[in-house]
């Protein structure tokens, strides 16, 4: 800053360069370069706004748990309890779209019949789904 004081005039650089000038007297804090002080900060608020922000935290981990982990769950432990259930002759749909015929049932892996003559081993988990008898 370029700058006289004491009721004279004041300019930053950038502004004497481009011919705008302050006029700015020294402890009044009216020029350029004068900062006024930040208020202070309010005694107590610190405590309001941790509270507000943990309970936001915890609606956030609700609405996520409701939303989108149980849901989840549900859906992994009904998928779990229908790969236990599987035997030989159910009828069942693979992730692929392919429709079959259980003909064996191994730990991990499972035969399926898809026309006659024609069978695949698959993995147990790419069974999405039993037939429903239409």
């Amino acid at each position: 800053m370029i700058g006289i004081r004491a009721g004279r005039l004041e300019a930053s650089l950038g502004l004497a360069f481009l011919g705008l000038w302050a006029v700015g007297v020294e402890g009044e804090g009216s020029g350029l370069g004068a900062q006024e002080p930040a208020p202070p900060a309010p005694a107590g608020g610190g405590t309001a706004d941790l509270l507000s922000l943990v309970l936001m935290m915890v609606l956030f981990f609700g609405i996520f748990y409701f939303f989108l982990i149980r849901p989840e769950r549900r859906r992994r432990r009904q998928h779990q309890e229908l790969l236990a259930s599987l035997k030989r002759g159910d009828k069942v749909i693979t992730i692929g779209g392919i429709c079959g015929t259980i003909k064996k049932v191994d730990k991990d892996r499972v035969w399926l019949e898809v026309e006659d003559g024609v069978t695949l081993k698959l993995v147990k988990d790419s069974i999405v789904e039993k037939e429903r008898p239409s």
